[in-house]
């Protein structure tokens, strides 16, 4: 009888250990993190009796969480990729608004400009419409520099979210580490604390919100954590720190430093997943992008309409470089300067210029220049791809002492371009709308490299531009091989004949004599 009663107890007391662990399952259903637990029964030893063993009940080895450690694995991983993709579905949205609305976008101002000038072309001599031309002008010029103001700020945005991220993932690895160490302690007396444990896996899903994170298992009750490349965020019940601080070559731009035991270095370029990853990803592939095309676009624009203007004729028959421009020049010496930063750790002194010399060959991209053996080698940043700036649309000029081997810099061409486009023009009048009295083209058999270029040398009084329309309807120079000239001024031919000289070939005007003279470097070709 007493055999059957411990029996009874032995079994009443693990099934209330197991209904006790029931209720908490159902008391914590809706706890975050919580895992269900199980009552681990098993048959108490049998003892010998005289007809064999006989049983003594049940008693209660251990309670455990259900848990697949691989699914928890996939969750982290998941959970990270889900945030850094959500983290870019917002800002991709902010930077869609920003560009494409119909009202506040650059489509829209640009738009206008060339409305303006059609009405222009249409009719030249109208002040009130060539007001307007450099009305829309000037709201392009402000469009641009008002979106390169919105890309701005949220750059600052994106640095203060750098830092608000960072620092909860610096408190998260504190917490790890400390449960790490209490763990262990409790996991030493043979039995698994299975509330801090549900606490840690939470904590770690937490952090794979924020950061891709790589989770060790020691074997002991702690586990490790690593980051980017490898680097330990949490070993044991240690925590390391993270921190953004600017960046050496763009002080508007924070990174992210990883800062262990003697070490202090930028892992910005390693991270991935998470909250971090979505917004080091999105600088990089979209706001580094966006400042670069648009700045591209507004040098673009600036460059070749003040092309056009150069090269045409103003309301009071002013044509060629003496007209002012109607934009800013891009090549100023400030904008040049801006374009190249140097890379910390060079030893020379030496600092570059950097100058567009053709913005429809700019890329938008960025490059790095390097001394080797005396001279500027140019790749692509980032890919290391060796290219010529000069068919990428700029040069490099050094000033300063001498830069030494291995010096390098990091140049950006089009970055500030959209900051730094200005209407410059204020007069009405000073807008080119009228071709000029005399157009060069060349000859389309031309094999040589030889150029023509009108230089006006007008001693007053200067011929009114209907007498110079009149008198150059048509221009055309041959230069043969014997150095033999021949002009045909509107059909009728002029010989004469000129000795090889260096420099462009210009028509010269001379009002003394009332007679045309011609320069030329080239023969065998025609214009």
């Amino acid at each position: 009888m007493a055999n059957l009663i411990n029996i009874g107890v032995n079994g009443l007391l693990s099934h209330q250990s197991a209904l006790n662990t029931t209720g908490n399952n159902i008391t914590n259903a809706n706890t975050p993190g919580y895992s269900r637990q199980r009552v681990e029964l098993a048959t108490l030893p049998e003892y010998r009796s005289g007809n064999g063993y006989m049983g003594q009940g049940s008693s209660v080895v251990g309670i455990n969480r259900i848990v697949d450690q691989f699914l928890i694995n996939q969750l982290r991983s998941d959970t990270s990729v889900s945030s850094q993709l959500d983290m870019l579905t917002t800002l991709y949205g902010q930077l869609d608004g920003l560009l494409a609305d119909s009202s506040t976008g650059l489509a829209p101002a640009l738009q206008g400009f060339f409305d303006a000038l059609q009405q222009a072309s249409l009719d030249p001599t109208s002040m009130p419409i060539r007001q307007v031309v450099l009305s829309a002008a000037d709201t392009l010029a402000q469009r641009f520099g008002a979106l390169y103001s919105q890309l701005q700020n949220q750059e600052r945005v994106i640095n203060e979210q750098l830092a608000a991220v960072t620092e909860q993932t610096v408190g998260l690895a504190n917490g790890i580490a400390r449960l790490n160490q209490q763990i262990a302690q409790q996991s030493s007396v043979g039995a698994e604390p299975n509330a801090l444990l549900d606490k840690r896996d939470e904590m770690l899903r937490q952090l794979a919100e924020l950061v891709g994170i790589n989770v060790v298992d020691q074997g002991n009750g702690m586990v490790n954590v690593m980051v980017g490349n490898g680097q330990p965020l949490v070993v044991g019940n240690q925590a390391y720190s993270l921190s953004t601080q600017p960046s050496a070559l763009d002080a508007h731009r924070d990174v992210i430093m990883f800062q262990g035991p003697g070490v202090q270095q930028e892992i910005s370029q390693f991270l991935s997943g998470g909250q971090l990853g979505g917004l080091l990803r999105y600088r990089a592939e979209a706001l580094d992008k966006s400042f670069n095309q648009l700045g591209q676009l507004a040098l673009t624009v600036a460059e070749q309409f003040n092309a056009l203007q150069i090269s045409g004729m103003d309301l009071d028959g002013d044509y060629g470089s003496e007209l002012p421009t109607l934009f800013a020049d891009i090549n100023s010496t400030e904008l040049m300067q801006r374009r190249a930063v140097a890379i910390p750790g060079n030893t020379g002194d030496a600092q570059l210029d950097v100058a567009i010399t053709d913005a429809t060959a700019l890329t938008g991209g960025e490059y790095r220049a390097t001394m080797r053996s005396g001279s500027w080698v140019v790749t692509t940043e980032p890919g290391g791809d060796v290219v010529d700036p000069a068919r990428h649309g700029f040069t490099l000029s050094e000033r300063g002492t001498a830069a030494n081997e291995g010096d390098s810099f990091l140049i950006r061409p089009t970055r500030e371009g959209a900051g730094s486009i200005k209407k410059v023009m204020t007069d009405p009048r000073d807008l080119a709308l009228a071709e000029p009295p005399l157009r060069i083209t060349a000859g389309e058999s031309n094999s040589g490299l030889a150029a023509l270029e009108v230089v006006s040398s007008y001693p007053a009084p200067r011929p009114s531009s209907e007498n110079i329309a009149a008198l150059f309807s048509e221009l055309k120079v041959s230069v043969g091989a014997s150095g033999a000239v021949t002009l045909i001024v509107n059909g009728e031919s002029v010989t004469g004949s000129l000795p090889p000289q260096g420099g462009v070939i210009s028509l010269r005007y001379d009002e003394a004599t009332d007679t045309y003279s011609l320069e030329a470097d080239a023969f065998g070709d025609e214009s």
